[in-house]
């Protein structure tokens, strides 16, 4: 597995255009977190990166719980969100 790209990928992907999520993902990615991540936390947020917009805003900011598939990593996001 090529970390470096999924790093990337990531960076990539997390370019929203929907400033709520933008700032929400901009917040995670700071302070090198994609660094701390292991391979398999990168792949999952991978997947997560790939659902839409409007989902990913009823999961962060409605309180709508995310797919289980898709749970921790929404809970790890939280949390670095809630710690600013």
């Amino acid at each position: 597995m090529d970390k470096e790209r999924l790093k990337k990928e990531i960076l990539f992907r997390s370019r929203r255009g929907l400033k709520e999520t933008d700032l929400l993902l901009a917040g995670f990615f700071a302070n090198d977190k994609l660094d701390t991540l292991s391979d398999n936390d990168l792949v999952a947020l991978v997947a997560l990166l790939e659902c839409f917009d409007p989902d990913l805003l009823q999961w962060f900011f409605e309180d709508v719980p995310p797919p289980a598939e898709h749970l921790y990593m929404v809970n790890m996001i939280k949390q670095s969100k809630n710690k600013c």
